[in-house]
């Protein structure tokens, strides 16, 4: 119904509005754009257009992109991190053609990205573009690298405003596991000077959030035998008990500026410039029961539908924790000139600087209890299984611990992403709906990682303080059954 109101409402925004109308508003106008670049694109290509961008609750490119058919996301931490289309990961990320190089923050060691390949979309905050393209389907005119395709963002340009235009947008978003209140904060700005000849644009975003995951992984259930009476029954018994804390702080800070020229009507002259910075900063805790292997590992084993849910066993316990932190950069410098001319002529040139970098470094404290530790398990009638632990075992004991099996590992990885490009375009329309064009293009890209590790067998004095936090009132205390796993 509002489809078939918003288009009389818009075709005649003057006419008299009696009191008891009612008024319905859309985005008419965004959903023709985007109908329309699709319809003459020479390629198979969506687009979401900047009223789209503005009005979803979207914190970064890759979960705006998610609405698009044949693209998904992949999400970490309850945020859109990476995309894939129709299936493929490899996906060119540019921003106005131009490529745009950086990484994301990842579960996975950032030297296994494909340097080069992607882009980190977390990284960017997706209010800062006019339109987002997704082409499936490449052009000559296009560079390559994209086996899935290319996201292009297109930044909104001076020139293009009728009028000066400023926009201010503030939010907060309260997390109550983290009992935090924190912004997201959005600013854009445009006017033209010299009869509208220049133009002069400035837009950035500036976000926070930390979260706080508590989870519970149970690992697999294997075949275990069991003897007794004479007889050997194999039964499916869990392996691994394990219970885990997350907290993750990313803050994300986005800019965006450009100045544009026109120097006569048909030569313009563009510079612009985007830069994206996200930091992540994660911890994590983890305390886990390994039962053991071999025959009758369970006693007092109860089996439901064939399978152990409930028991006592001797297990090894594994406490551990880390800190990550991987701050990543991108920054993109571009230089344009476009001639259009009456006679059908265009030429372009564009030449751009894209950078991006990345410093993380983890920190691992692994400790390892000295003997096999009596517990009881119990699976049945809760969302998470209990684990209560026996014996003269105490986690907050450096004594309970293995002080060979103890470890402590640092990683720091630098990672530099760096590509020079020029291109020169050249076209004219013929007549007859017959167009020639022709191009040239340089890029010098390269990528370099230095990756360093440590492991040292820590010492008591640093041992203790782990403990203490990790066994600490707040560490999971929102899991049922798992504050008697730490005591």
């Amino acid at each position: 119904m509002a489809l078939a109101v918003v288009p009389a409402s818009a075709q005649d925004s003057a006419a008299p509005v009696e009191e008891d109308a009612i008024v319905v508003t859309g985005i008419r106008a965004s959903l023709e754009q985007a109908a329309d670049i699709k319809r003459e694109a020479d390629q198979v290509l969506d687009v979401i257009t900047a009223e789209d961008v503005g009005k979803l609750p979207d914190a970064n490119v890759a979960e705006a992109l998610q609405r698009v058919t044949g693209v998904q996301i992949t999400r970490v931490f309850g945020e859109g991190q990476s995309v894939s289309v129709r299936g493929l990961q490899q996906v060119r990320v540019e921003v106005d053609g131009r490529t745009l190089l950086g990484w994301s923050a990842r579960l996975s060691p950032p030297e296994n990205d494909q340097l080069g390949r992607s882009s980190g979309l977390d990284s960017v905050p997706s209010s800062l573009f006019g339109r987002l393209e997704v082409r499936k389907s490449p052009l000559a005119s296009q560079a390559e690298g994209g086996l899935g395709g290319t996201v292009n963002l297109v930044t909104p340009k001076p020139l293009s405003f009728k009028e000066p235009t400023i926009s201010v947008r503030a939010q907060g978003v309260y997390s109550e596991n983290s009992d935090k209140f924190e912004p997201a904060i959005t600013g854009f700005a445009t006017t033209k000077f010299a009869d509208g000849r220049i133009g002069v644009m400035l837009a950035g975003e500036y976000q926070k959030r930390t979260s706080t995951t508590q989870a519970f992984e149970r690992n697999n259930f294997l075949d275990r035998n069991y003897t007794g009476g004479g007889t050997t029954t194999v039964q499916q018994t869990p392996v691994l008990l394990q219970y885990e804390q997350f907290t993750v702080d990313r803050s994300r800070l986005g800019l965006n500026g450009a100045i544009q020229f026109e120097v006569t009507p048909e030569f313009t002259l563009t510079a612009d410039a985007l830069y994206s910075k996200l930091k992540t900063g994660r911890r994590q805790d983890f305390f886990a029961f390994r039962l053991p292997t071999g025959t009758n590992p369970v006693t007092n084993a109860v089996v439901d539908d064939g399978m152990v849910v409930a028991g006592n066993a001797n297990g090894t316990v594994t406490t551990a924790g880390q800190i990550r932190n991987e701050p990543t950069e991108s920054f993109l410098y571009g230089l344009n000139g476009k001639y259009e001319g009456d006679n059908g002529l265009t030429i372009e040139a564009d030449g751009y600087y894209s950078k991006g970098t990345i410093d993380q470094t983890i920190q691992i404290i692994t400790l390892q209890g000295a003997a096999a530790v009596p517990g009881a398990f119990d699976f049945r009638n809760q969302t998470v299984p209990s684990l209560t632990l026996g014996g003269t075992f105490d986690p907050t004991d450096y004594a309970s611990y293995n002080p060979a099996n103890n470890g402590v590992r640092s990683n720091r990885l630098l990672g530099l992403l760096e590509e020079w490009t020029g291109k020169l375009d050249v076209s004219y329309e013929a007549g007859s709906g017959v167009t020639i064009a022709a191009g040239v293009r340089y890029t010098d890209l390269h990528a370099r990682s230095n990756a360093f590790r440590s492991q040292v067998t820590p010492t008591r004095e640093e041992i203790e303080p782990y403990l203490k936090l990790v066994n600490a009132g707040d560490f999971l205390s929102d899991i049922p059954g798992a504050s008697r796993a730490a005591s």
